[in-house]
């Protein structure tokens, strides 16, 4: 049985995704997990009256992340469509930054 699929409330609309990754630490080896990881993800959207809203999709989680490549990490971002979806989509990259630690990134 087919199941129908609501329409996305974010149709046509701008919608802000604020990604913070603090990568996980491994040994020398890349074996052995000297410090995990941190994941935090808003989703930002505005309501008609042009108010913003926020709601957290990943809440600094502590997870494992990065160690994905021979030579180091890398940041790869992107929309992967589903079921051969052909809705155009457009989006932008913007305030990208990176360091060593979140200090260097965000100065605290």
């Amino acid at each position: 049985m087919a199941r129908a699929v609501s329409p996305s409330p974010w149709t046509n609309q701008w919608v802000t995704f604020e990604v913070s990754v603090l990568w996980s630490e491994y040994d020398q080896s890349g074996d052995i997990l000297v410090r995990p990881g941190n994941l935090h993800i808003d989703r930002i959207t505005y309501d008609s009256d042009n108010r913003e809203r926020v709601e957290t999709l990943v809440d600094n989680a502590t997870v494992e992340i990065g160690r994905n490549d021979v030579s180091g990490y890398y940041f790869k971002h992107g929309i992967y469509r589903v079921g051969g979806s052909e809705v155009p989509v457009q989006w932008n990259l913007a305030g990208f930054r990176q360091g060593s630690s979140a200090a260097a990134v965000f100065g605290n």
